[in-house]
């Protein structure tokens, strides 16, 4: 056995042991998804439209520059 098929072998095991981070576009389409399956688990239009006003809200936000507001209340909402 050759050094560059055994190092072929030896990465192949390892890509089935540990898994590689995924990519940048990866998460934001599972970040994406995360939305999708939030926003489709309401069944009444008042809680849609609550959703899609929030979603507005924290992106007024971020384009101001406050960032640190929206994650303030995420985190303190993960606190509860």
């Amino acid at each position: 056995m050759d050094i560059d098929n055994s190092s072929g072998l030896v990465d192949g095991i390892l890509d089935e042991i540990i898994p590689k981070d995924p990519g940048f576009d990866d998460i934001k389409n599972e970040i994406w998804e995360d939305l999708s399956n939030i926003y489709y688990k309401y069944e009444y239009d008042r809680q849609k439209i609550a959703f899609r006003e929030v979603m507005v809200e924290i992106s007024q936000k971020i384009e101001r520059g406050k960032w640190s507001n929206v994650y303030q209340r995420l985190y303190r909402l993960k606190q509860r």
